[in-house]
């Protein structure tokens, strides 16, 4: 791993913020490495920084001290380079599935015919290509979530941030798209980083996994999942996967009063 490329690159980051009850400490010196083509996650309870290090990554938080690096330039410089899927697919629903998927085109100015064409073949890549003239009101959670994948892949970032992009669906739909985003992932070879406080999801998905403590969150371990891939569901009941299920699940018991 240590051979490949650096790609996002946080260094001492802290991030404080001011509200009515006085100063709260949501990170506080925490650093780490995201390689080329890697899916690592950071997982946690609620409250423990992880969003918040995913919103400095994406520039859409400014930390209060340290730096992000996104292949050695800073973030305001490198916003072009970065897709971003949230829980709720934020999609505008008097757009069609295809004109909510070349959003992005139009605001970076790039609605170029090959662009577009791109996006048709995310669309289909994504399993929406009969419905990409439907609107939002008509599709289920787990098609609009496609369609929020398929825009922040349009202008072909080369990192892909994910905040808890499944948490709001049901069991079964959440299953279906952890397999579906472990495939998306291989066939665009894009870096991903992944943020939920599923300790399952964070196994099965990801090359590595950031634990965090609560806040001030700080990064306390970093396990290496060297379980094979392709990934599929039957992994979840080996004496393996269970034992990275374990392993993290007694680190986040140091830190929190709560039963995992």
């Amino acid at each position: 791993m240590n051979n490949r490329n650096i790609v996002v690159e946080g260094r001492n980051l802290c991030k404080t913020f001011i509200t009515e009850r006085g100063k709260v400490e949501a990170l506080y010196e925490v650093s780490f490495d995201v390689f080329e083509k890697e899916f690592v996650a950071f997982v946690g309870p609620s409250g423990c920084g992880k969003t918040t290090a995913l919103r400095i990554v994406g520039g859409m938080l400014e930390e209060t001290s340290g730096k992000v690096k996104i292949k050695g330039k800073p973030v305001k410089e490198s916003l072009q380079n970065i897709g971003v899927v949230f829980q709720q697919a934020n999609l505008l629903p008097w757009r069609t599935v295809s004109a909510n998927v070349i959003l992005p085109l139009e605001i970076l100015n790039i609605n170029t015919p090959e662009n577009q064409k791109r996006g048709r073949e995310l669309i289909k890549m994504v399993g929406l290509e009969k419905y990409e003239k439907l609107f939002p009101s008509e599709l289920s959670g787990g098609m609009q979530q496609r369609v929020a994948i398929a825009r922040a892949l349009v202008h072909n970032p080369d990192i892909m941030l994910m905040d808890e992009p499944f948490g709001a669906l049901d069991a079964i739909t959440r299953e279906a798209m952890n397999l579906e985003i472990l495939r998306i992932w291989k066939e665009t070879g894009k870096t991903v980083v992944f943020v939920t406080h599923s300790i399952t999801e964070a196994v099965l998905l990801s090359d590595r996994v950031f634990v965090m403590t609560p806040s001030p969150g700080q990064i306390t371990e970093v396990i290496t999942i060297d379980l094979p891939r392709p990934r599929e569901v039957e992994m979840l009941t080996t004496s393996k996967f269970l034992d990275f299920e374990a392993k993290i699940r007694s680190l986040i018991k140091k830190y929190y009063a709560i039963l995992l």
